[in-house]
């Protein structure tokens, strides 16, 4: 893909999602050196004690990346990751990830006549505040629930299966994520891992 070509399709998405990591860029075909980067520390499931990666993140403009602490920048490219995931229109997506606090969702978009709400989840809230957001959202419109741990999404989807829940592993490289998919290097959490990405959207 030419280089004009790529920038504008990195335009659209970070416009739409204000963030993104390379590895997102990447599997949209584009470079991630054509827009400023911010280099940081994270582990994407908070829950765990392990799991510390370097991730680069991308935006349109500088400002935006040293503005917001690590924890709101993995927020929005996990919000953004959910939308790739459902193939929504970024022209009919409203990426709210910024102000995630309380029973306002992250994202609200259009599939079709379908009105969803988005919630990205990095495995802090309680099972309280799952219960308190998923009773909030449903009187809006579908609820659409991304997590970072597989066994999570496994979980809520149990105990909500009126939500659409799935594993949404934003940081991954192209090769990283074909990896998921075909199962990683095996072992019980690799097909957990890669069952959720198969699921039909």
């Amino acid at each position: 893909m030419r280089l004009p070509e790529q920038k504008k399709i990195g335009l659209q998405a970070l416009q739409a999602d204000l963030v993104l990591c390379d590895g997102q860029l990447e599997r949209l075909g584009v470079s991630p050196d054509l827009f400023p980067g911010r280099l940081v520390s994270l582990k994407p499931n908070v829950s765990t004690r392990f799991g510390e990666r370097l991730v680069t993140f991308r935006a349109v403009n500088q400002a935006t990346l040293t503005r917001h602490d690590v924890y709101t920048l993995a927020h929005l490219a996990g919000t953004a990751e959910i939308r790739a995931r459902l193939q929504a229109p970024a022209d009919r997506w409203q990426s709210g990830a910024i102000g995630h606090l309380g029973n306002e969702p992250d994202a609200r978009g259009w599939l079709g006549e379908q009105l969803v709400m988005v919630e990205y989840d990095a495995c802090h809230y309680t099972k309280a505040t799952i219960r308190d957001k998923m009773r909030a959202f449903r009187t809006e419109g579908q609820v659409v629930w991304g997590t970072s741990s597989a066994l999570r999404a496994e979980r809520i989807a149990r105990a909500y299966p009126q939500a659409q829940v799935f594993y949404t592993p934003w940081w991954e490289s192209p090769a990283e994520r074909a990896a998921t998919v075909a199962g990683g290097n095996g072992g019980r959490r690799a097909k957990r891992m890669a069952d959720n990405l198969a699921r039909p959207r």
